[in-house]
């Protein structure tokens, strides 16, 4: 191989390779290199091609059942960096599910791949992932509240207006949460929301705000 700058070829090569050992690393025996590949894997789409990246979301997809909470949140952190628009909603379906696990680790780290890759949905499926984690609000931990606001603030601006409007109800009412920074998230959020809303719509936020 030339020692000069490399190719777009050879570029592609060598992330190829390392994908196909980091996808073997995940299904070592030892919990803690299954979870370091699943984070290596996330972070190494640059230079793939789709057919590679489809392979990856497939395996990290299977590691939501790993028996191991830690490479499971490793698994839906490493989902939402990667997944593409076109295996979106695939990846979406099983972080819906992962909602349901025990561990609020898990939960927390697929709230958070849910609001990276809502964007890619169409209507239909953005509403229902609103709902899952409108759910995440009531009698969570505060970091899963926190991460379910935060979530709800990126897809708000994407929902029809009843929808946004229930998303920004939800964020109001978290406002009045007993936990400070459940309470500053929720304020951030809908900072964030006026700047990204159309003028008549964050009008209305606003003057529910105030």
């Amino acid at each position: 191989r030339s020692l000069g700058r490399p190719t777009r070829g050879q570029l592609t090569e060598d992330a190829q390779a390392a994908a196909g050992s980091l996808r073997i690393a995940l299904a070592d025996d030892d919990a803690q290199v299954r979870s370091a590949a699943a984070v290596a894997l996330g972070n190494i789409s640059t230079g793939l091609e789709s057919a590679d990246i489809q392979g990856i979301i497939d395996d990290l997809s299977a590691r939501l059942q790993d028996e191991d909470p830690v490479v499971k949140s490793a698994a839906a952190g490493a989902l939402g960096r990667i997944a593409t628009s076109s295996g979106a909603r695939i990846v979406v379906h099983d972080l819906r599910d992962a909602l349901r696990d025990d561990d609020v680790r898990v939960k927390q780290s697929a709230v958070q791949a849910l609001g990276n890759l809502t964007t890619a949905l169409d209507a239909e499926g953005a509403t229902a992932v609103v709902h899952d984690l409108q759910s995440q609000l009531d009698g969570g931990s505060a970091s899963l509240k926190r991460a379910a606001i935060y979530a709800l603030a990126r897809i708000a601006s994407s929902l029809d207006r009843p929808n946004a409007q229930a998303v920004v109800h939800d964020l109001l009412a978290a406002i009045g949460d007993g936990d400070r920074d459940v309470r500053r998230a929720a304020e951030d959020s809908l900072a964030f929301l006026t700047k990204t809303l159309d003028a008549e719509h964050a009008q209305a936020l606003t003057e529910q705000w105030l």
